[in-house]
């Protein structure tokens, strides 16, 4: 995006209220200071000097309240009538101060809204631009689960680069990106630190509208089950978009078991939702009702490798080693395209191996399914 770093004139109207308010001011400074000099001079009692800076506050209250009226900008009115009620010519001299540097520096500055913008500046995406996009975003190290590119990028590229590719992900936010945001909140660039964080806490403002959101639907009567279903499978996500720590992660999780839960009771036939289930169960530790969700799964569809997967897990865990065994024995004998992923071959593999192999890796004993 184009940066303009043109200067920002004070309107006719903008400067008119701060002219006023440095003729109040210094106004207030020349009588505060008299009255101060008369009362040195033993001139003027206490009690007159305290009602003479009751009516300098009481005539500055009246110009805040005008201003109120007329839609003026209230902040230097407040802190007129705030410095000058508390601290005498002290506050009025610093009114004065403080409205010549922001009439300075504000020429020079960016607005607000245009610095936030430029956070996640809009990419002009031309044909080349449309094809490094395509290898970035599809460039990905499955044994580090994220997408290669953008952690070089954010490793040895400029501060726009990696700005680029922080606005990529915050747009296209996906779990697989988090561990990209994550590295660039330890960038040595200021600009790169913040606006992974503004990123991050959109991220998780629109996790957290969209929650919001599907709870008020499922609050309705009556509530239809697939309502539930994606109340769960939502929480799940947010489980795992990598961003969250380890005990609101267990929160979302045990939110996203209770949506299911309650879907399963309404469709219990649903082996998918089931196997989900189980494997969020496992995520919070809670093995043997994750086991029991499994086998109901297996049981009713014995060719379904996922369930299989999900119950070897629980076994594991349980230390149910024979069971393990026997389990993946029957799973290295389906169908290669009834794998869900060519990495999960070489743990049932070994674990189908023979007795003396099986007993090194996890010894025998337990009991049978």
């Amino acid at each position: 995006m184009k940066r303009s770093h043109e200067r920002h004139p004070d309107t006719t109207g903008v400067l008119l209220q701060r002219t006023i308010l440095a003729a109040l001011a210094l106004a207030a400074v020349l009588v505060e200071l008299t009255l101060l000099s008369w009362f040195a001079a033993e001139q003027l009692s206490a009690w007159s000097l305290l009602l003479a800076h009751a009516a300098v506050v009481a005539l500055l209250s009246g110009f805040t309240w005008l201003s109120l009226r007329l839609s003026w900008d209230l902040r230097f009115a407040s802190l007129l009538l705030l410095s000058t009620s508390t601290t005498g010519p002290v506050g009025g001299a610093g009114t004065i101060l403080s409205l010549l540097l922001v009439s300075c520096l504000s020429r020079f500055s960016r607005p607000f809204s245009e610095w936030y913008d430029g956070l996640f500046p809009e990419v002009r995406v031309g044909f080349a631009e449309r094809v490094l996009n395509d290898i970035v975003t599809s460039g990905t190290d499955r044994r580090v689960g994220t997408p290669t590119p953008f952690l070089d990028v954010l490793t040895y590229g400029s501060v726009e680069e990696k700005r680029t590719v922080i606005s990529l992900v915050s747009k296209n936010f996906r779990p697989l990106f988090s561990t990209t945001l994550l590295k660039a909140l330890r960038d040595p660039s200021q600009s790169v630190r913040v606006q992974a964080a503004t990123a991050m806490a959109t991220i998780e403002r629109q996790f957290h509208e969209k929650a919001l959101q599907l709870a008020q639907e499922v609050e309705r009567e009556p509530t239809p089950p697939a309502d539930w279903l994606e109340l769960g499978r939502f929480y799940e996500e947010y489980s795992s978009t990598g961003l969250l720590d380890r005990s609101r992660e267990v929160h979302a999780l045990r939110d996203a078991r209770r949506a299911y839960q309650r879907y399963l009771e309404e469709c219990p036939d649903d082996l998918r939702a089931r196997t989900e289930l189980g494997g969020i169960l496992v995520r919070t530790g809670e093995f043997e009702e994750a086991l029991s969700h499994f086998l109901d799964s297996v049981r009713a569809d014995p060719d379904d490798i996922e369930s299989r997967l999900g119950l070897m897990d629980c076994l594991y865990e349980l230390g149910r080693f024979e069971d393990l065994r026997e389990m993946s024995r029957s799973a290295a004998c389906l169908p290669e395209k009834q794998g869900s992923a060519a990495s999960h071959r070489g743990p049932v593999s070994l674990w189908a191996g023979s007795d003396k192999n099986s007993a090194a890796v996890g010894g025998s004993g337990g009991a049978s399914l």
